[in-house]
């Protein structure tokens, strides 16, 4: 009993690798979305802020206010979870 043989392994399964989840879809969805209307709206707009005026493609300021709102939306649950503490 000893000397027994070693067994066998079988390789353990990968599971590090990337998987397709509704909110990975659903964000690549609307992305696409987004890509699509901004592209449809390429004529001259101007963009008032404040103090701040500017001539620029509607797509551009479509995207950019785009990219803005989804970090305000990363960003503000974080400073909500401090303020409960």
């Amino acid at each position: 009993m000893a000397d027994q043989a070693p067994q066998a392994t079988r390789p353990s399964r990968r599971t590090g690798g990337f998987t397709w989840t509704p909110r990975i879809i659903i964000t690549i969805v609307l992305a696409v979305l987004l890509l699509i209307f901004a592209l449809g709206n390429l004529e001259h707009v101007d963009v008032s802020l404040v103090f701040w005026e500017v001539n620029i493609r509607l797509v551009w300021a479509l995207l950019l206010f785009a990219v803005i709102g989804v970090v305000i939306g990363l960003v503000a649950p974080r400073f909500r979870t401090r303020a409960r503490r």
